[in-house]
């Protein structure tokens, strides 16, 4: 019989948590509004009379929506790894 026992968790490690979740939620919320309003922007700019579309206004918009998208991910990773939730670290 094995009697490893796992170390359960403490209120302050559940604080944490909780803070980093309502923290992580709060930027992912703002960050996806910003890639919303900015993929609106790019869907609107289709619509536009040809004479007035701009390729460099669109070009812009997508990088926009692109680095956003990576801002998010890179935070999210981040905020993970600081509550031991990133399954691309070994235990």
């Amino acid at each position: 019989m094995n009697d490893q026992r796992t170390a359960l968790p403490t209120r302050a490690s559940f604080e944490q948590l909780a803070r980093t979740i309502t923290d992580t939620n709060g930027w992912v919320q703002e960050g996806c509004n910003e890639i919303r309003a900015l993929a609106q922007l790019a869907l609107a700019s289709l619509h536009a009379p040809e004479d007035l579309r701009r390729p460099q206004a669109m070009a812009h918009a997508l990088r926009a929506i692109r680095d956003g998208a990576e801002s998010l991910a890179d935070y999210v990773q981040g905020e993970a790894r600081s509550v031991g939730c990133d399954p691309t670290q070994s235990p």
